[in-house]
């Protein structure tokens, strides 16, 4: 047990190690490119284009757990999901009627009875 919590201790901290370094990297990547920023125009005015950059906003895309616990890789396995998802939610209701068949069909000569009419020969009876 001991020997397994030395090798997970080791991990962390060449883990945190490794972040660290490339958290250094990339800060003096990023200085570097904002020395080289300028606002005017030999540059095509870099320092504008890179404050846009900045300001706009990120699309953050979450990814989606299956139902067997295996993650979404892919649009395909995302539009699955959520056709699956749909399929389960959506589900037809079911409608217990209170009319039977006989009902039906008496509504159904009767309608074959009534005359269809207009409203002007309704003004016309008026």
């Amino acid at each position: 047990m001991k020997a397994k919590e030395r090798v997970e201790t080791v991990w962390n901290r060449t883990n945190k190690l490794l972040h660290d370094k490339i958290k250094k990297i990339e800060n003096k990547s990023f200085k570097s490119y904002l020395s080289e920023l300028s606002a005017t125009n030999n540059i095509v005015y870099s320092l504008w284009k890179a404050t846009s950059r900045m300001k706009s906003p990120r699309a953050y895309v979450p990814t989606n757990r299956m139902e067997d616990g295996r993650w979404t890789r892919c649009v395909q396995d995302k539009a699955d999901m959520y056709a699956r998802q749909l399929e389960r939610v959506f589900q037809p209701n079911e409608v217990v009627s209170e009319l039977d068949i006989a009902q039906c069909q008496t509504l159904n000569k009767i309608h074959d009875k009534i005359k269809h009419f207009t409203p002007v020969e309704i003004a016309k009876k008026n």
